[in-house]
């Protein structure tokens, strides 16, 4: 079992200064579900991005790591907000996700996401196309993530 947990609380730093922050904890406990493994580790659980922003990560290191790949990719320098690091997290996770479930469900019936996303085009309003089929949308703008996400 690996724990983590945060908070955001506000931190005044003196007079009519104050800001929300955040405080996290977690243990060292590293799991690969692909190998039936858990394993206490000497590195940390958490990924900075630039100076100001971090990710915390918990459960399956296999799925961590290639989520915090794709992010690094996505975002080489600091962050512009903290905003889109959010949205760009977002997108990549369920990019991640989408690609693993379509190996797993779709690859033995000879299905691909590039399939399912043409034969949902024609449908239009009527099914959900997650936004996330495209992994150029993490370096879209928020808005026309949003937008694309449920149009």
């Amino acid at each position: 079992m690996t724990v983590c947990t945060a908070s955001t609380f506000y931190w005044f730093y003196g007079d009519n200064d104050a800001a929300v922050a955040i405080v996290t904890a977690s243990d060292r406990m590293l799991t690969d579900n692909g190998l039936g493994i858990e394993y206490e580790s000497s590195h940390s659980k958490i990924a900075h991005f630039g100076p100001h922003h971090m990710i915390m990560v918990s459960g399956d290191l296999s799925v961590n790591s290639l989520i915090l790949q794709a992010l690094r990719e996505a975002f080489p320098e600091a962050p512009p907000s903290t905003a889109l690091l959010a949205i760009g997290l977002g997108n990549v996770i369920c990019a991640v996700m989408a690609d693993r479930a379509a190996r797993k469900y779709l690859r033995p019936l000879g299905i691909t996401n590039e399939l399912i996303q043409q034969t949902q085009g024609g449908l239009s309003g009527l099914a959900y196309r997650p936004a996330c089929w495209s992994r150029s949308l993490v370096k879209c703008s928020p808005r026309a993530s949003i937008l694309r996400r449920w149009s």
